[in-house]
Formats: structure tokens, C-alpha cells, sequence
């Protein structure tokens, strides 16, 4: 059988297949190509057509056929996604320029039949010229250079190859973004925001968004805003060096819950102080009594009278300032997801209020506000950055006007008779410009993490968290009680910790946070070389209801049964519409994004999102369990339609990058063990139970009979969890010690 690409492509021809089916045979042949002509370049791409432009340039292809081949791209995507009519000479068209991209690529010549069909396609090669507007609101291209004025690239699934340059560093409009050549590879996604097209068709966009598939969270962006000033590596630094459960930290969190009761209780007098931190000891009962700071009874009272301020605080702004700045609990929603992939950000705000002229964004604070506190119309730096982000992030996707949102910060630690609780963040361009610049810088260090070639490659980003590197300044400024008694002393323990370990430690360390970076680009953007889960979490906006139907990715077309959203364990019940097309891959236990869909146009980025857990599904009926208690009753109603798609959780990453340096900081012993320096010590205990069969029965004896650690491998579906680890637990139920039993699931 002749295996040659263009022999491939000529049987696709000849069948009796329809237009649609050939293009979609003839895309498969396609990305095969490109993905095998690239099998060896050690590269990772963000999206396919990313692959596409390094794979012409790399084989320095003519203007002109990359042009065809776009367009064949370009019309095989609209017919397989949007099911769009491709005449028959376009379709010829097409096929003939895949034919000719074959031919130039591997050297084989076309057959006789299609040499004929391009004698006659030859003459009327048509290519759209990019059409030039005073302002283009998004445009997201593929770049392939950088300088210190220019971004060179070509619009991503464009009908036409034509290549577009973009002016950066521009005073007055993006000098902001302060892009250099190191912050943009080749291959590298870029969204422009705001552009303006110069006369010679040069585009200079208000905002660059570099990477933006990898949605970076708000308050993540915020955190890397120090008292000495803005650092992307502290994100590294933050997300490894987790801080340890502190009284203001569960002082915080209870805050949070007397809001929410507060926000929520129709008779706020009935709500007292007694009642809820007798509710909040019981949500958070082990964080609280196992607190150091809390663990002497003076400390622990004085927690308990900040906790009643900050409760009568929090009573008074609900119930006197709210009104008076237009908020109503009635057009209030608790903990709304935003998705932007234009921005490249992702958002849960504390409170959004939804009123015709009137949106308001709330973002509490238990903590203090910027020196001197006795300026009480002062924001902290962090707080205002985080304001600015979800300025943005909201205006974009709910499409508000500027002027009709404003951001609030909360502080409830101030008096309210001072009138110092609500401080409006008042918001310009170049405060978000400034903003999107840091998460730009940040993404950039995540990409280089991700994509470290070698230990030395991880270990030299890690090298950079040092005091000189991450202090603006430092040596004017290391001299100054912030930084000398607080910053500074926490760097220097992270640098001895890692510089102290042994050369093993060290290779394990660095070895797994590339992995673990690696594992987290992979779930955000999705691996371009795999069909299954194309673009990870981004495939919520970069698949086509097609894809995500193919892949059981989607549940659309839910209609509100019984909707209970206003009460305290708040759940929907949803219908669903019967179809036969397609299969999802749901199940009891998902996390969910919920977002109103009405047609293909709709997606979670451009929608107010919720979050939830799937709680019961059948082939009628879905029953999912809300995150967040919600008292507006806009916000599902039955008249709606709304889908479901999987959820993004960015906190699973942070704890495994927290427990690699737990890992790196524990005691030499338990090292050695882990690291396999050290053997498992056997024991003289044997297995005393009788259980399902000889192999169940040998496994638990092996588990039985050593005092370290035991291991159980093998492939899926073969009851390592629902026979031996049950076994296990039955076996060592009686004895006395502790055993930490853990199985580990693809899903």
C-alpha cells in the first residue's frame, strides 16, 4: 500500500465522501504533517497555528504558497467548526494547494490527476489583502521577532498569510508595557487590545497581552506588589514559600463569612455576633485550634474581640454605606468567576453588584490599608492593583462602560465611625496598562519554568531569588525596617534552605518544579501535540462546540428545573435537551463552570461565571451543588439556557509547588527515606486478616511487614484501590500509630 502523503490526499479526493467530510480527512492529513515535520525541534507550541508558521519559516516557504495554504487552513476550519458552504472551485482550490505543500515539503510529485486539476486552478489564485480599519478592538497573532520597537507576526486562522507589524514602547500609548525582545519567542500567542492602524498599515495597540491563554489569576498578579514594589519572581517565591495559617489570615477568612451571612440574611438584626462565629468555628474548626498564634488564651480573647470589631464593622457598612453608594443586597452577587481570555486573566470577586448605570465591584480587606493608616482615604499598593485588575476584567467582559463601574476596596478593620471601611480605587489606562504589565512579566518567568530544557535551566531562574534581585532598590532601601526585619530575613531562609541541601536534594528540588511547572502550562494551554484536551482549560474558548462535543467536554442546552440558590447549601437542578450526537464525560464529583449560553457566540469568557460540583446526573437530569449562596434572582432564572464546562483549579498547583519546598525544608531523615538513600525498614508484623484472594492477601502482608513506606504500582481497573487499599485499612484498622493511606486517579 503507497503510504506517501500525496497519495493520502488524492484517495480523499476520489471518495464519494461529502465536501464537509473531505475537509475534515484532509485537515487530519495536514496536521499530521506539520506535527511530524516538527516531531524533532524540542519545541513546545501554544496553538497549531503557532506550529504552521515556525514550520514555513523554518522551510523558508514563498509568500505566496503559505497564503494558499493558510486559506486552505482557514476554509477547512470554517467548514468542520461552522459547517459553512465551500463552493466546489474553492474546495478545488484548496485541495490543490495541499497537494502543492506536500509536493514542496517531502519532494514527491503529484499525480497525473492533479497536475491536471492545477492547470486548471492555476489562474485564479485569489488572496484576500488585509483591509485596513481606523481601530481594530482584539486582534490576537502568532509573532516570530522582537525587538525593542516592533513585534513582527501574522493573524492567527487568518483567510489570508499576511504578516502584521506592531509598534511597541510607543510614549503615551503602550511605553507601559516596556516589552523587550525576551519577553516574546517565536511562536509566541500576542493579543492586541485597542489598536490603532497606523497609514502604513502598522498596528499600535493600547494593550499587549503576551500568552494570554494562560489565564493568570487577579489576585495572584496583586500578591507580587511588595512594599518595595512590583516583582514578577515573587510569584515563584509565593507560590513555594506558602504562608503558614496565621490568626490574621483566619481573621480574614471569617470576615469573608460574616459578609456573606450578612449580605444574605433578610432580617440582618437576627444575624448577631454569637450566632456566626459559632457558625465559622464550625467551618473552620482544625485551622482555628490548631493555629500557633491562638494556642494561649490572652491571644486567642484578643482574636476574639478583633473578630466582634470587624463583625460590627462589616454590620454597619452593609446596612448604612452600601445603601448610600446605590449597592443593593438584592443586585448583589457573592464570589462571580470572570474568565477573560483577552487579557489573559481570570477573576472571583468578593461582591458584584448589577444595576443599569450602577455595577460596583466590592474586594474585601481584613488587613491594614497603606501607611500612614490615619490617611483614611489611602489604598495599600497590592490592594489598588487587584482593584485596577478587576476593573478590567469586568469592563471586558460584560462590556460596561467605563464610567458605570466603580471599584471598591473594603476595609473592615477601621471603625466605622470613621467612615474609613469603603475606599473607592479610582481607576485610569495607565493603572491597568502598569497592571497587566506585571502579569505579562509574570507569564513570561512561568514560560521559561515550563520550558527549562535542563536541571542547570530551573535552577537558574531559581538563582534569581535573592534579596539584590527582588528588592527595587535594595541598596538604598535595605536599610529600612520592612525591609531588613521582615523581607529580607524570608529570602535569606528560602536561599540557605536550598543552598544547604545536598546535591541530591537539590537535583530532585528542580528536577520536579520544571516538572511541575511543565504539568500546569499543560493544564492551562494544553499540549499542541495531543488531540485529546487540545488546549487544556483554554479549550472553555479556543474549541468549537464541535470539539467539545467530540471530546465529552460539554453539556449545553440545560433548562432550570428547580432552582434553590437562596439557601444555605444552595443547589440547581437542571434539565437536559436529549441528543444522540454526542457523549459527555461527566461525572458524579466534577468541579463545573455554570455561564448562560443561548447560542455558539456565548462562551465562559464572555459571560458572568459560576462555579459548582456535580451532585447527580442521568441522561435527563443534572443536579449540580453551587459554591456560593446567591440572592439575586437574576442570576439563574428559568427562562435561562445555560452549559457546563470543566473547572480550572489553580490552588491543586500551588499546593504541590508549597509541598515541594515542605519536601526540601523537612528533616534529613525523612529525606534520605523519600529520596531512597535510605531502605525501608521490614518488620516482624504479619498480616492477621483474610481478604479477597492470594494476591490481595501477599499485598497486604508485603504493607504489613515494613515500618516506612510501601509502594503499589500496576496498571488501571485492577483493584489497587477498591481491593487493596480497602484491605489495607481493614488490616491496620486496630493497630495502634498513624498511617497516611493515599491513591492517586488519572482523573
Amino acid at each position: 500500500m503507497n503510504s506517501s502523503y500525496i497519495y493520502k490526499i488524492e484517495e480523499i479526493e476520489k471518495s464519494t465522501d461529502i465536501v464537509s467530510k473531505k475537509y475534515k480527512n484532509l485537515f487530519f492529513v495536514f496536521e499530521s504533517i506539520c506535527k511530524e515535520l516538527t516531531a524533532d525541534d524540542n519545541i513546545r507550541f501554544a496553538t497549531e497555528y503557532a506550529r504552521l508558521t515556525f514550520l514555513l519559516d523554518k522551510n523558508n516557504v514563498h509568500i505566496a504558497m503559505r497564503k494558499r495554504i493558510m486559506k486552505f487552513r482557514a476554509d477547512a476550519i470554517n467548514s468542520m467548526r461552522n459547517n459553512a458552504a465551500i463552493s466546489a472551485e474553492q474546495y478545488r482550490e484548496d485541495y490543490i494547494a495541499l497537494a502543492l505543500f506536500v509536493s514542496l515539503l517531502f519532494g514527491e510529485q503529484l499525480s497525473e490527476s492533479q497536475k491536471r486539476e492545477l492547470e486548471v486552478v492555476s489562474g485564479s489564485w485569489t488572496t484576500d489583502e488585509y483591509r485596513h480599519t481606523d481601530r481594530i478592538s482584539h486582534l490576537r497573532i502568532v509573532a516570530t521577532h522582537c525587538d525593542y520597537e516592533y513585534i513582527t507576526g501574522y493573524k492567527e486562522d487568518a483567510e489570508e498569510y499576511t504578516q502584521v507589524k506592531v509598534k511597541i514602547n510607543v510614549i503615551g500609548q503602550n511605553s507601559d508595557f516596556a516589552i523587550t525582545p525576551n519577553m516574546v519567542w517565536n511562536g509566541c500567542i500576542v493579543n492586541l487590545i485597542d489598536s490603532t492602524v497606523e497609514p502604513n498599515g502598522d498596528l499600535c495597540p493600547r494593550f499587549i497581552i503576551i500568552n494570554p491563554d494562560y489565564l493568570m489569576e487577579c489576585s495572584s498578579i496583586a500578591d507580587c506588589v511588595t512594599p518595595c514594589g512590583p516583582n514578577p519572581l515573587e510569584h515563584l517565591f509565593k507560590k513555594l514559600m506558602r504562608a503558614k495559617t496565621s490568626k490574621a489570615m483566619l481573621l480574614g477568612n471569617i470576615a469573608n463569612y460574616f459578609h456573606d451571612r450578612l449580605i444574605h440574611a433578610h432580617d440582618k438584626s437576627a444575624v448577631d455576633f454569637k450566632t456566626l462565629i459559632n457558625e465559622a468555628f464550625l467551618e473552620s474548626s482544625l485551622s482555628i485550634s490548631t493555629c500557633e498564634e491562638l494556642q494561649n488564651k490572652d491571644d486567642y480573647d484578643s482574636w476574639i474581640a478583633d473578630a466582634e470589631s470587624h463583625y460590627n464593622n462589616i454590620k454597619n457598612v452593609v446596612e448604612t454605606i452600601f445603601p448610600e453608594v446605590g449597592i443593593s443586597t438584592e443586585n448583589v452577587l457573592l464570589e462571580p468567576t470572570f474568565f477573560c481570555d483577552q487579557l489573559g486573566l481570570s477573576g472571583r470577586l468578593d461582591l458584584l453588584h448589577q444595576a443599569k448605570g450602577n455595577y460596583a465591584v466590592v474586594e474585601m480587606k481584613s488587613g491594614k490599608s497603606k501607611f500612614p493608616e490615619t490617611q483614611l482615604d489611602l489604598i495599600a499598593d497590592n490592594h489598588i492593583t487587584q482593584a485596577f485588575l478587576y476593573q478590567a476584567i469586568v469592563q471586558r467582559v460584560l462590556q460596561i462602560p467605563f464610567n458605570e463601574l466603580k471599584t471598591y476596596i473594603f476595609y473592615t478593620k477601621y471603625p466605622y465611625e470613621k467612615r474609613a471601611n469603603l475606599r473607592y480605587a479610582k481607576c485610569t489606562l495607565k493603572n491597568i496598562s502598569e497592571a497587566l504589565n506585571l502579569r505579562n512579566r509574570i507569564v513570561c518567568y512561568e514560560h521559561l519554568l515550563a520550558n527549562a530544557k535542563s536541571v542547570d535551566d530551573v535552577r537558574r531562574i531559581v538563582s534569581w531569588i535573592t534579596p539584590q534581585y527582588m528588592i527595587p532598590n535594595y541598596d538604598k532601601v535595605k536599610s529600612e525596617r520592612i525591609v531588613s526585619g521582615f523581607i529580607v530575613p524570608k529570602i535569606e531562609e528560602f536561599r540557605h534552605t536550598i543552598d544547604s541541601s545536598s546535591q541530591l536534594e537539590q537535583k530532585y528540588f528542580y528536577s520536579m518544579l520544571g516538572f511541575i511547572a511543565k504539568e500546569q502550562d499543560y493544564a492551562k494551554t494544553g499540549g499542541s501535540g495531543t488531540r485529546r484536551n487540545h488546549y487544556g482549560f483554554a479549550s472553555c474558548w479556543r474549541e468549537s462546540l464541535e470539539e467539545k462535543k467530540e471530546s465529552g467536554n460539554i453539556i449545553f442546552d440545560l433548562h432550570p428545573r428547580e432552582i434553590a440558590i437562596d439557601t444555605a447549601e444552595p443547589y440547581v437542578v437542571f434539565d437536559r435537551t436529549p441528543n444522540d450526537e454526542y457523549t459527555a464525560s461527566f461525572r458524579v464529583g466534577d468541579i463545573v463552570v455554570i455561564y448562560e449560553r443561548l447560542n455558539d457566540t456565548d462562551l465562559a469568557t464572555n459571560k458572568l461565571v459560576l462555579r459548582g460540583t456535580i451532585a447527580e446526573i442521568t441522561n435527563c437530569t443534572l443536579r449540580i451543588n453551587m459554591r456560593q449562596t446567591q440572592r439575586n434572582p437574576n442570576v439563574l432564572r428559568k427562562d435561562m439556557t445555560f452549559a457546563i464546562e470543566r473547572d480550572f483549579i489553580e490552588s491543586s498547583f500551588t499546593n504541590l509547588y508549597s509541598g515541594l519546598y515542605t519536601f526540601i525544608n523537612t528533616k534529613p531523615e525523612r529525606k534520605h527515606l523519600l529520596l531512597g538513600e535510605t531502605l525501608p525498614k521490614p518488620t516482624d508484623n504479619h498480616r492477621r486478616g483474610v481478604y479477597a484472594n492470594d494476591d490481595i492477601n501477599r499485598i497486604v502482608e508485603k504493607a504489613k511487614s515494613t515500618d516506612s513506606y510501601f509502594l503499589l504500582a500496576g496498571p488501571p481497573g485492577t483493584g489497587k484501590t477498591s481491593f487493596a487499599l480497602k484491605s489495607m485499612v481493614e488490616e491496620f484498622y486496630e493497630d495502634d500509630g498513624k498511617i497516611l493511606l493515599m491513591a492517586y486517579t488519572n482523573r
